[in-house]
Protein backbone atom coordinates (compact mmCIF):
# COMPACT_ATOMS: atom_id res chain seq x y z
CA UNK A 1 0.00 0.00 0.00
CA UNK A 2 1.39 3.39 -1.06
CA UNK A 3 4.82 1.91 -1.43
CA UNK A 4 5.54 0.92 2.04
CA UNK A 5 7.88 -2.28 1.38
CA UNK A 6 10.51 -0.66 2.88
CA UNK A 7 8.48 -0.05 5.95
CA UNK A 8 7.88 -3.64 5.82
CA UNK A 9 11.44 -4.90 5.23
CA UNK A 10 12.23 -2.52 8.52
CA UNK A 11 9.93 -3.88 10.90
CA UNK A 12 9.98 -4.64 14.15
CA UNK A 13 10.55 -8.42 14.42
CA UNK A 14 9.37 -9.11 18.12
CA UNK A 15 5.83 -6.73 17.81
CA UNK A 16 3.60 -9.71 17.96
CA UNK A 17 2.32 -9.86 14.41
CA UNK A 18 3.17 -12.69 12.14
CA UNK A 19 4.38 -13.25 8.68
CA UNK A 20 0.65 -14.98 8.38
CA UNK A 21 -0.85 -11.84 9.81
CA UNK A 22 0.95 -9.67 7.12
CA UNK A 23 0.14 -11.73 4.26
CA UNK A 24 -3.46 -11.24 5.24
CA UNK A 25 -3.53 -7.56 5.14
CA UNK A 26 -5.50 -7.16 2.07
CA UNK A 27 -8.17 -9.21 3.71
CA UNK A 28 -7.75 -8.39 7.33
CA UNK A 29 -11.62 -7.04 7.52
CA UNK A 30 -12.75 -10.51 7.12
CA UNK A 31 -9.94 -12.45 8.65
CA UNK A 32 -10.03 -14.67 11.97
CA UNK A 33 -6.09 -13.76 12.69
CA UNK A 34 -7.14 -10.32 13.44
CA UNK A 35 -8.71 -9.59 16.24
CA UNK A 36 -12.19 -6.95 16.04
CA UNK A 37 -9.62 -4.01 17.62
CA UNK A 38 -7.47 -5.18 15.17
CA UNK A 39 -9.68 -4.56 12.59
CA UNK A 40 -10.74 -1.64 13.27
CA UNK A 41 -7.59 -0.07 13.37
CA UNK A 42 -6.49 -1.47 10.22
CA UNK A 43 -9.32 -0.06 8.20
CA UNK A 44 -9.47 3.07 10.21
CA UNK A 45 -5.67 3.03 8.71
CA UNK A 46 -6.78 1.96 5.08
CA UNK A 47 -9.04 4.82 5.17
CA UNK A 48 -6.90 7.60 6.39
CA UNK A 49 -4.45 7.00 3.37
CA UNK A 50 -7.20 6.91 1.06
CA UNK A 51 -9.30 10.00 1.98
CA UNK A 52 -9.01 10.73 6.28
CA UNK A 53 -11.87 13.52 5.02
CA UNK A 54 -14.22 10.42 4.88
CA UNK A 55 -13.43 8.90 8.22
CA UNK A 56 -16.92 8.73 10.35
CA UNK A 57 -17.72 8.70 14.21
CA UNK A 58 -18.56 4.98 13.50
CA UNK A 59 -15.15 4.14 12.46
CA UNK A 60 -13.59 5.75 15.24
CA UNK A 61 -15.97 4.59 17.97
CA UNK A 62 -15.01 0.98 18.85
CA UNK A 63 -10.90 1.74 18.63
CA UNK A 64 -11.94 4.70 21.50
CA UNK A 65 -14.28 2.57 23.07
CA UNK A 66 -11.14 -0.20 23.38
CA UNK A 67 -8.34 2.02 23.71
CA UNK A 68 -9.52 5.57 24.91
CA UNK A 69 -9.42 9.10 23.18
CA UNK A 70 -5.33 9.69 24.26
CA UNK A 71 -4.16 6.65 22.58
CA UNK A 72 -6.81 7.06 19.54
CA UNK A 73 -4.91 10.69 19.47
CA UNK A 74 -2.04 9.25 19.66
CA UNK A 75 -2.73 7.13 16.61
CA UNK A 76 -4.14 9.66 14.22
CA UNK A 77 -1.15 11.32 14.81
CA UNK A 78 1.22 8.38 13.88
CA UNK A 79 -1.16 7.88 10.45
CA UNK A 80 -0.95 11.76 9.73
CA UNK A 81 3.45 11.34 10.04
CA UNK A 82 3.80 7.80 8.40
CA UNK A 83 0.80 8.86 5.59
CA UNK A 84 3.35 12.38 5.26
CA UNK A 85 6.83 10.52 4.98
CA UNK A 86 5.39 8.07 2.45
CA UNK A 87 3.76 10.84 0.07
CA UNK A 88 6.93 13.01 0.33
CA UNK A 89 8.91 9.75 -0.60
CA UNK A 90 6.96 9.64 -3.31
CA UNK A 91 6.99 12.96 -4.72
CA UNK A 92 10.86 12.78 -4.64
CA UNK A 93 11.33 9.59 -6.43
CA UNK A 94 9.12 10.92 -9.19
CA UNK A 95 10.80 14.07 -9.35
CA UNK A 96 14.65 12.31 -9.24
CA UNK A 97 12.77 9.91 -11.89
CA UNK A 98 12.37 12.89 -13.95
CA UNK A 99 15.63 14.61 -12.98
Amino acid sequence: ALGAHDELAARTPDTGVTEEQIAALDHAHSSALFTPLERAVIAYADQYAVSVSTITDEMVAPITAELGSATTYELANALYALDATMRLRLALARTLERA
